[in-house]
């Protein structure tokens, strides 16, 4: 009877985790067609919600695996995701990457999560914490549990504030720290409104967009030399 049960969870082990490794696969295709198909020359707010709540999940997937693996709960299966949440860690990661896009956005000071006391920080602070001192007691391997909590705290607080801000900068990149006093000072380029968390706002001043119609056709800004020499034209 022993020998049936351990073949029976071997079996289900190799069913999970051909599942897995399907869904993995199918969505890495799904984010490199994406991420192929967008030409455009300026960071989406959207991409970059995305990228800050997959890697959020992504770090806590990986807290699940250590959990898994070391009270030894379908072993294989479990040691095997380390590597392809991992890559989905990256592949999320490159959705916040700015460096590729000749302009990029920047929160409104007063939208930042660490400027100023901002309730929902806190809550999510101290929700955070509670897990990190839980993992105390639940594992081995706490230190790690705690730097992915840490991880997942950023994470979480930044794709808040991505989500509900009113309002975004547009940015053009800046060699050197001290450029930025040139004109246009800070390298701001645009004002853009989130049509979603705006209201019922109809007109908009000179020079500010609505992201949800945003051309970046009529910008006039600088690409660094060192961009200008590898971008791709489109």
């Amino acid at each position: 009877m022993a020998y049936v049960s351990v073949a029976n969870e071997s079996e289900n082990s190799k069913y999970l985790l051909h599942f897995v490794l399907i869904f993995v696969s199918n969505a890495a295709r799904f984010a490199d067609a994406w991420l192929k198909g967008s030409k455009r020359k300026d960071q989406n707010l959207n991409y970059v919600i995305l990228g800050f709540v997959g890697m959020m999940v992504s770090v806590w997937t990986l807290a699940g695996c250590i959990l898994a693996v070391e009270y030894k709960f379908h072993i294989e299966v479990f040691a095997m995701l380390y590597i392809p949440v991992l890559c989905a860690f990256i592949a999320f990661y490159s959705m916040i990457f700015n460096a590729y896009k000749d302009l990029y956005l920047m929160l409104p000071t007063e939208n930042r999560p660490f400027f100023g006391n901002k309730r929902y920080v806190v809550v999510f602070g101290l929700f955070h914490l509670s897990v990190a001192y839980g993992s105390l007691f639940l594992t081995e391997s706490w230190p790690l549990c705690c730097l992915l909590t840490f991880a997942s705290f950023i994470f979480l607080v930044n794709a808040w504030s991505c989500f509900f801000t009113d309002s975004y900068i547009l940015c053009e990149h800046r060699r050197y720290e001290w450029d930025m006093k040139d004109q246009p000072t800070d390298g701001i380029i645009c004002h853009v409104v989130v049509r979603r968390n705006s209201g019922e706002m109809e007109k908009l001043p000179i020079d500010v967009q609505f992201d949800d119609k945003l051309n970046t056709s009529i910008l006039v800004y600088r690409v660094l030399e060192s961009r200008r020499g590898s971008r791709k034209e489109d």
